[in-house]
């Protein structure tokens, strides 16, 4: 049975139609904290202590755990294959103790960016002073070999140092190698440049792990940071900022900066370092004279890159809890909302993305941001929004704003169903998994976005949803 459906402005109607039974899961969740620095190999013995929880938990036995009381992090240890490797060494779990909360996915290092060359583990040992806690990984593949530690300490509780030292000892030279953040289609990413605002292209990706080498030059992004976050629906929110903070080629006591770009799409996430400079070109852009530098760009024995990366951890799933982080003395602007169902995305007064932030529960949101003109631009369900500019001085406050109300659809209750709605006569379908990003990945000609969930379903139990907002329309 199907229904055409005439919604008009804030009407409430009703009906009743049955179609497909619903099955549903949760994820259970299992509390644990440290309360010091403390790192220690996952055994039999303190598994039940020191295995994360969450959606992405996958540390087990024989891995490395480490903490500094706040963050709690898991590196797999040789034995554990990786999605790149049959070896492991990388960092795995990732998220605040005691809250099940991690959604981080697995990370590695590929020379060339090639999944067949990956940089394999074949040592890891733990390293504890008074203020930090490491664990340190060794791995090689084809004459390079990187160092790669992980450390945590008190003073910035809420981010991961990691240091890398790659050199090439013999064999095969390589142009540029790939840290890669493997994400399929988990969390969405938001690419900025904390340096240079204007570089920024938040939740717009282009991709590249289908088109490879070839996309390079519009996909390199002149960026340092990568944002990812959790969706709304995540039990426990939280998001990941992963920054590059330098890459340098070392030789003695000269050293400078290297090229990099970030890289992300809905696949993955990856930092592109080179291993030199161009000849031609300033090092911020990729252009077809820049692709043809890159294979004679080359690392020697006595040379050696040197990156520092930092993840940032933030306790909720928008940009805001990494940017905040990234811009801590900043001015703080902060508002309240009618709806909590809502996504604020804060762009400079041209229009590039900078953050995005979403209400607690009871409706107030705030973020950080530099002095300056901005368009504040909030995204609801039933597609609708509000626009305004905004000017940021030493502080601001917005106030309440207020969405325009939308059609509320009172659903029926009482069966297992599945209904379906489809626009027609120029009607959109509803996207009732929106999560009011605008998430895209650009590949070519076309823009993809996210497919929408026009269905909802139902068990036939008091907690299914009693009513939905729906936009005007057919």
């Amino acid at each position: 049975m199907a229904m055409t459906l005439f919604i008009k402005s804030a009407q409430r109607v009703s009906f009743i139609t049955i179609a497909l039974a619903f099955a549903g899961s949760i994820f259970g969740s299992i509390a644990n904290a440290e309360t010091a620095l403390f790192a220690s190999q996952i055994s039999k013995q303190n598994a039940h202590s020191l295995i994360s929880q969450g959606p992405d938990a996958i540390g087990g036995i024989g891995d490395w755990f480490f903490t500094n009381g706040t963050l709690c992090g898991i590196v797999s240890d040789i034995d554990h294959e990786g999605q790149f490797s049959s070896k492991g060494g990388s960092l795995v779990d990732l998220g605040f103790c005691g809250r099940a909360d991690d959604h981080f996915s697995v990370t590695h290092e590929l020379l060339q960016g090639s999944r067949k060359r990956p940089l394999d583990a074949n040592k890891i040992r733990i390293e504890q002073t008074e203020t930090s806690v490491s664990v340190i990984v060794q791995g090689e593949r084809d004459g390079a070999k990187i160092t790669t530690r992980y450390s945590l300490d008190t003073s910035r509780p809420t981010q991961v140092q990691v240091l890398k030292k790659l050199h090439r000892t013999n064999g095969e030279s390589f142009n540029f190698f790939t840290p890669l953040n493997f994400n399929l289609h988990s969390l969405q990413s938001f690419v900025l440049n904390s340096q240079d605002l204007t570089r920024s292209n938040g939740f717009q990706a282009e991709d590249f792990v289908s088109r490879g080498v070839a996309a390079m030059n519009v996909a390199a992004r002149d960026a340092d940071t990568i944002i990812s976050i959790s969706p709304p629906s995540a039990e426990i929110g939280i998001a990941y900022g992963w920054h590059l903070k330098s890459a340098q080629r070392v030789n003695g006591d000269q050293r400078y900066d290297l090229p990099r770009f970030m890289l992300a799409d809905d696949e993955s996430n990856a930092m592109l370092i080179l291993s030199d400079t161009f000849y031609l070109g300033d090092g911020h852009k990729i252009g077809w004279l820049q692709l043809a530098q890159i294979p004679l760009l080359s690392l020697d024995e006595e040379s050696h890159i040197e990156t520092h990366e930092i993840i940032y951890v933030g306790k909720k799933g928008n940009v805001a809890s990494i940017t905040d982080q990234l811009f801590n003395d900043a001015p703080l602007a902060k508002g309240k909302i009618n709806e909590t169902n809502t996504a604020i995305h804060i762009s400079t007064a041209e229009g590039i993305p900078f953050t995005h932030v979403r209400p607690d529960g009871d409706g107030r949101f705030a973020f950080r941001a530099p002095i300056g003109s901005y368009l504040l631009h909030v995204r609801g369900t039933a597609e609708r929004e509000l626009k305004q500019t905004i000017e940021i001085k030493q502080g601001l406050d917005l106030g309440s704003l207020e969405l325009p109300k939308a059609a509320a659809l009172i659903l029926p209750q009482g069966q297992a169903m599945r209904l379906l709605f489809v626009g027609i006569n120029g009607t959109k379908s509803p996207d009732f998994a929106d999560q009011l990003t605008g998430f895209s990945v650009k590949e070519e000609d076309r823009i993809h976005y996210i497919a929408a969930v026009p269905n909802l379903f139902f068990a036939g139990v008091d907690s299914d949803i009693k009513s939905v907002e729906i936009a005007a329309g057919e």
